[in-house]
């Protein structure tokens, strides 16, 4: 199976002497995942998003394994198996409780796909390289894993993603912003996870219907459109 073809689409200049190549060859010197992370699916695009809330395996007795977690055994069963399937369907799938604890988990060895996520986890401005749909992709798994949708001090329906890399959510706001989404940042005192908010509900509504598609998780987005429809 062939998961990685470069494309006509992905707006990379063939100049050898390109900014972007430039900082291609800085960027991945060093390794032997050029092409698949650059040039990576949709699909694994969606994955490395959600890889921000998932664990990846080292190898050794552990194995190479994406290991995900979450309350919401409809979120796994119908938006990440679907996606794993389409990237490594001779893999056999699976959402399963754990204990009687209200938590489902999906667990997948592929050193392939662990090495290509590790390598986004860790050098996420790649994403910026990508093209606009695969870019919105990440986001998109970076809200259902790290996303949530409440009410701001005003009572008023906001949007939220966490993480303690505030790089990370830059990336993920700069791409928003593409679609005329706007946001801001804050770090609670005494806190170190960033939050990167969303909040106005024309600003809140294009984040979920628009192009950007921000949100996918089935809980997530019904509650965000619940908020919005109060």
């Amino acid at each position: 199976m062939e998961r990685w073809n470069i494309s006509d689409d992905e707006g990379l200049d063939e100049n050898p002497k390109s900014k972007h190549r430039q900082y291609l060859e800085q960027l991945f010197e060093g390794t032997d995942r050029i092409a698949e992370t650059m040039l990576a699916s949709a699909n694994i695009a969606y994955l490395a998003g959600i890889t921000e809330d998932a664990h990846l395996g080292q190898g050794g007795k552990e194995g190479y394994v994406y290991d995900i977690e979450s309350k919401s055994e409809r979120w796994l069963t119908d938006l990440v198996v679907p996606a794993l399937k389409r990237e490594i369907p001779d893999k056999e799938l699976s959402v399963k409780q754990r204990g009687t604890r209200p938590e489902f988990r999906i667990q997948v060895w592929d050193k392939e796909l662990v090495e290509t996520l590790r390598v986004l986890f860790e050098r996420p401005r790649i994403v910026l390289l990508w093209n606009i749909q695969k870019q919105r992709a990440w986001v998109r798994g970076f809200a259902d894993a790290e996303g949530s949708a409440t009410r701001n001090s005003d009572n008023q329906p906001q949007f939220s993603f966490y993480n303690k890399d505030l790089e990370k959510l830059k990336i993920a706001g700069e791409i928003l912003q593409k679609d005329g989404i706007h946001f801001g940042f804050y770090l609670p005192k005494g806190r170190d996870v960033w939050q990167m908010y969303l909040t106005g509900r024309e600003n809140l509504k294009r984040f979920l219907d628009g192009e950007a598609t921000g949100v996918s998780h089935p809980e997530k987005r019904s509650r965000l459109l619940q908020y919005l429809t109060e």
